[in-house]
């Protein structure tokens, strides 16, 4: 309940940093996280492998974005109904998502403890998965060679622990989201609240990915050489986009709680700090990226033809120079989902 008090009130830039800096460390795990699996194949297994692992994550990650976009959109809900204090209606929220697959439950299980001002939860749950997600790829890729096999049967056994972790200490701290049995209402309302906001979230995610789906369509014809570099920028741009996705996630949790009790003055404020801080990071990350562009990719793949770098390091070089706009429409599409016009994402996206 506190930190619900904390974000209604006090000092809005330190509030934001404090929201923003478990994110960032919670997703630079989840990059390690996803990175990892990468790692191992590429150094166990060779650049073939590697290069497969970047075309099937491709298909695979729209599906992820879908459903990273659903919670982020439900998110939203829940913050608002946390900043009302409206329980009874938050328990019923969290009873209409009762039952997810493992994936969707840990991001939503996440998603609703953000909504809470909660941070660092997400980011122990996080922990545990990433280390036991190393051992078992060293085990089922390094030892017993299974290969790309070895690393899904790690990365999903990870996330179910993931899960578990996760919903045991929402249990112990956020117990106002666990529903009861007269919170077993089919409430009209919230379902179709749920369905637009998750579906149009859904939508803004995965409209955005379908993107890099058609651009990795084109690096495919390069061979291999262009595939594995593709690759190799991906994971690394991912790093940057944690701190863009970090920062978004902050904003929208504020502005939707201060949105929900009707404080616009306040609403505002969030959004010219909650600017003013991507800008920076913006900034930072695109000139670190430039000079470190080599050394990163070396330190993914660990070793690479001079094809691979020169490849890598152009795409980092171009994407770098436009980070900051890729920011700045972060944190818009930030505000627009905390005040709950979920649509205006998905309308610039597709424009």
């Amino acid at each position: 309940m506190n930190s619900t008090k904390d974000l209604l009130r006090g000092k809005i830039t330190v509030q934001l940093i404090s929201l923003i800096l478990p994110l960032i460390i919670g997703n630079i795990l989840q990059q390690f996280y996803n990175t990892i699996d990468s790692m191992i194949v590429g150094r166990y297994v060779g650049n073939t492998a590697f290069a497969a692992v970047g075309v099937a994550g491709s298909v695979m990650n729209l599906f992820i974005f879908m459903l990273n976009g659903g919670c982020n959109g439900i998110s939203i809900i829940f913050a608002q109904l946390y900043g009302q204090k409206k329980w009874e209606r938050l328990r019923r929220e969290s009873f209409l998502l009762a039952g997810m697959p493992i994936t969707f439950f840990y991001n939503c299980c996440a998603a609703m403890l953000q909504a809470a001002g909660d941070t660092k939860t997400p980011l122990y749950t996080l922990l545990i998965a990433m280390a036991l997600n190393t051992v078992l790829d060293l085990v089922f890729a390094a030892e017993f060679h299974m290969g790309t096999s070895g690393t899904a049967m790690a990365t999903v056994t990870a996330q179910l622990a993931a899960s578990v972790s996760c919903v045991c200490v929402m249990k112990k701290k956020h117990s106002e989201f666990f529903f009861h049995s007269k919170d077993l209402i089919m409430d009209e309302y919230l379902m179709k609240k749920t369905a637009k906001f998750g579906l149009v979230s859904a939508l803004h995610q995965s409209s955005l990915y379908i993107g890099k789906l058609l651009v990795q369509g084109a690096v495919n014809t390069g061979g291999t050489d262009m595939i594995t570099a593709y690759t190799a920028t991906m994971r690394i741009e991912g790093f940057a986009n944690s701190f863009s996705d970090s920062g978004a996630a902050s904003i929208s949790v504020f502005v939707a709680q201060n949105h929900g009790v009707g404080d616009q003055e306040r609403v505002r404020a969030g959004l010219r700090k909650g600017w003013k801080i991507m800008f920076a990071l913006a900034v930072v990350l695109s000139i670190l990226m430039i000079f470190i562009r080599k050394m990163a990719v070396l330190w993914l793949m660990g070793s690479s033809s001079k094809n691979v770098l020169e490849n890598a390091g152009q795409y980092i070089i171009v994407i770098s120079i436009f980070y900051f706009l890729c920011f700045t429409g972060s944190t818009f599409v930030a505000y627009f989902r905390g005040i709950g016009r979920v649509e205006v994402p998905v309308i610039g996206t597709i424009l």
